[in-house]
């Protein structure tokens, strides 16, 4: 593959894409390939210095870490496979297969649990666990592999045959119309009435950042069980591998990525997006302005930033009153850590495992068990992951006054410092003297680097009023504007953010025939004279304060 770095932007050839995408993750370079692989070219803003936003990985001298993937599933078929081969990822991209749904320590008790994709396996292990609860868990898995077959079916296929083969699952009808208002909460209390036994199932499913009140039980058995009918995986050389490819693609076929410039302010004029201002992070480079005439604008970050500049436009968008009625998800603190010692070799060959230590979960992921190449043969790469919320970290940089200095970095240094002896003691080995290298992302930190709100992994609640009754939709009112990201799909991950990116590219390409036919797709460039911190009000566009390009 040549060199996948962004190509840089020119003055001759801004007038020739046909769309303008602002942001650079997973939904905006879903888009802009999709797009690129239609014959469209699209031009990308992005404020970081990478591409990828929450996927990516970060080299600290010998290692190579990973932003945020844990896990993804169907890689060989539905799932992500769908994805990938619709975008042609499928023969760049090498799967890692991961073999255990994960490994259990408890410290206290001192027994160990094996969790296993294989069905059967994973409820004996179960009832192993929970002896006293065993006619229940049967039941419970008995309906939930059903429900989770009947909603694969139901996402991987599309219509009309959706409905032919939703007919086979016809009988599972009542189940899923009884539980198609249940929380997750709901759901495990129609069943059991032990609550360890409860939180223990509620902790399986990938990171939803949802309290289990409020995470639909439809998501909860989509999320846990696909991974048993399709696989669980991690991606070779991490997500930001993918992310540089998807990059390189996109230059490759006629799109442009333009990195380190931000989006400060918009116009808007008779219901269209009409103008944008762009600030480069370079002092030395002018910020400069993007005219549309009805050119698509597909925004893929989180629209909580974009509501800044529509709102003076419409006080009462309903797109927005929406958006401010939904409770985000939590975030995350996350160690990551390097070792010059092997933990395969020390007795810990499993890549996901959770330490169960004085009533704390020490979910850990042992990158280096699966993919040897993020760190030097003998040493070993993890994160160790704990939910938390985002008010403490706020709190603390209102006290530095809005910078993160002595008591935000005072806190975040305990915190790594708390999971660095918790895992000394729930391995058993004297971690101070081999961390080579550690690192602390608080939603400070994500915040900083992909502006999500509050540092939200995974957008808003993923409760049915949210994904179901009322979900955000693509578009607010502005007729060439569009929104893709997990904020506005069916939740987050990667899956969903990567798809909501590919159904608004779809969405838009009738419309970009037909402005393509008319030849009413230019993009003019206007290089400023002013100071950079100008927003549009403050601009005469019919003075000479300005000169095009």
């Amino acid at each position: 593959m040549k060199n996948s770095k962004p190509s840089k932007i020119t003055i001759d050839n801004i007038t020739k894409f046909d769309c303008l995408i602002i942001g650079a993750g997973l939904s905006g370079l879903s888009a802009g390939l999709y797009l690129s692989l239609h014959g469209y070219k699209p031009l990308i803003i992005e404020q970081e210095s990478q591409v990828g936003g929450y996927a990516v990985n970060f080299q600290r001298r010998h290692y190579r870490f990973e932003g945020s993937l844990h896990s993804i599933h169907g890689c060989q078929s539905g799932g992500f496979f769908d994805i990938f081969k619709e975008l042609n990822l499928h023969n760049k991209i090498n799967p890692l297969r991961i073999q255990h749904y994960k490994h259990e320590y408890d410290i206290e008790n001192k027994k160990e649990y094996h969790w296993t994709f294989k069905k059967d396996q994973f409820v004996e292990e179960f009832t192993r666990k929970y002896p006293n609860d065993d006619n229940d868990i049967r039941k419970f898995f008995n309906t939930a592999f059903k429900m989770g077959s009947f909603l694969k079916c139901w996402n991987d296929i599309k219509f009309p045959t959706k409905i032919i083969r939703s007919l086979h699952y016809i009988h599972l009808l009542p189940t899923l119309l009884k539980n198609l208002n249940k929380s997750t909460q709901d759901l495990m209390e129609s069943y059991f009435s032990n609550e360890k036994l409860i939180n223990d199932l509620i902790s399986f499913p990938a990171f939803s950042g949802s309290e289990p009140s409020e995470m639909s039980a439809i998501v909860y058995f989509s999320s846990f069980f696909e991974k048993f009918l399709t696989g669980s995986y991690y991606l070779a050389g991490g997500s930001g591998n993918l992310t540089k490819i998807m990059a390189h693609d996109i230059t490759e076929n006629g799109g442009q990525i333009l990195l380190n410039h931000k989006v400060v302010d918009v116009e808007i004029v008779n219901r269209y997006l009409k103008r944008i201002l762009i600030k480069p992070r370079s002092k030395r480079k002018n910020p400069f302005v993007i005219e549309l005439y009805k050119t698509p604008v597909l925004y893929c970050c989180d629209p909580h930033q974009f509501k800044q500049y529509i709102k003076k436009y419409y006080q009462k968008n309903k797109f927005f009153k929406r958006l401010d009625a939904r409770r985000t998800t939590d975030s995350i603190f996350q160690a990551y850590l390097g070792l010059d010692i092997d933990l395969k070799k020390l007795g810990y060959p499993f890549y996901s495992n959770v330490f169960k230590l004085m009533g704390n979960d020490l979910n850990t992921i042992i990158y280096s068990n699966i993919d040897p190449t993020c760190c030097p043969k003998g040493h070993s790469n993890l994160a160790v992951v704990k939910f938390v919320e985002s008010d403490e970290f706020e709190r603390l940089v209102e006290m530095d006054e809005g910078d993160r200095g002595k008591n935000y970095k005072t806190i975040k240094k305990l915190f790594l410092q708390e999971i660095i002896a918790e895992l000394e003691v729930a391995m058993g080995i004297d971690l101070k003297n081999h961390v080579k290298m550690a690192i602390a992302a608080t939603p400070i930190t994500f915040q900083r680097y992909t502006s999500n709100f509050k540092g939200a992994l995974a957008g808003n609640i993923t409760s049915f009023n949210n994904i179901l009754l009322h979900r955000l939709g693509y578009t607010s009112g502005v007729k060439n504007l569009y929104f893709a990201s997990q904020w506005v799909g069916l939740g987050g991950g990667y899956h969903n953010t990567m798809q909501t990116g590919i159904k608004v590219a779809h969405l838009i390409t009738h419309k970009l025939r037909r402005l393509k036919k008319k030849n009413q797709l230019p993009i003019k460039l206007y290089d400023l004279d002013e100071d950079d911190s100008l927003l549009f009000e403050e601009l005469d566009m019919n003075s000479k304060t300005y000169k095009t390009l």
